[in-house]
């Protein structure tokens, strides 16, 4: 479990659901255990944030307006086999159920919850993403980045990191292709508040050893790394 958890804090999700009440307790919690949280409050308003965040796994409402939870999801499996999808939902019925199987979805959950049982349900994304993670992947200045061991490669060379340069270019690798903001860098790398110079010594840093072009720097927003 401490791993799930572990991992949730570098991953966005998209969370849609049309109960006020409902949709402002998950939130909290999910402000609790992910990086990123986008709210809708019907399904329209879903596959909006969807196209425009593109985030890592996705918690839908099965009846919404707009576009039911089916819908959404229909629409996203057209283009993207893969983002883990969970359904939630009100009904049991097994008319419902079945059309909620053929979806390819992670998990769905019947409310209400508890939290333990959300989480179980987000383990089981993690896991799904880390399935379809290549074992290393390649920058755009041919330095290779080894997901597993956090490795970084050059010319069959091994580069040697600082504990934050390495820190860095694994948070930017799993938020590729997004933007990384100064404030998460701030929160995940510095354990007493990162100072501007600090912050810009560190990308400098990293950016000479990996390549000029390998880290591109969004002026008073952040960074992200260009792969290959």
């Amino acid at each position: 479990m401490d791993k799930v958890l572990y991992r949730l804090r570098d991953c966005s999700v998209l969370f849609a659901d049309d109960d006020p009440v409902f949709r402002e307790e998950t939130e909290k919690l999910l402000r609790y255990l992910f990086r990123d949280v986008h709210v809708a409050r019907d399904g329209g308003e879903a596959l909006t944030l969807y196209r425009r965040v593109r985030p890592d796994m996705l918690l839908l409402d099965l009846m919404m307006p707009v576009l039911n939870g089916i819908e959404v999801v229909q629409h996203i499996r057209a283009r993207d086999p893969h983002t883990p999808i969970v359904m939630l939902t009100g009904h049991s019925s097994e008319t419902v159920l079945l059309e909620v199987v053929k979806l390819y979805l992670e998990d769905y959950l019947l409310k209400p919850f508890d939290s333990q049982r959300l989480i179980d349900a987000l383990g089981r994304c993690i896991r799904r993403i880390e399935q379809l993670l290549p074992a290393k992947v390649r920058l755009i200045s041919g330095v290779e980045y080894e997901l597993e061991t956090h490795e970084v490669w050059r010319e069959g060379r091994k580069l040697r990191l600082g504990a934050k340069e390495s820190a860095l270019i694994q948070l930017l690798v799993r938020a590729h292709p997004r933007v990384v903001t100064k404030a998460v860098i701030e929160a995940d790398i510095w354990d007493d508040g990162m100072t501007e110079s600090a912050y810009r010594n560190l990308v400098n840093k990293l950016r000479r050893k990996l390549g000029q072009e390998s880290i591109e720097t969004l002026p008073g927003v952040g960074v992200k790394v260009i792969l290959q």
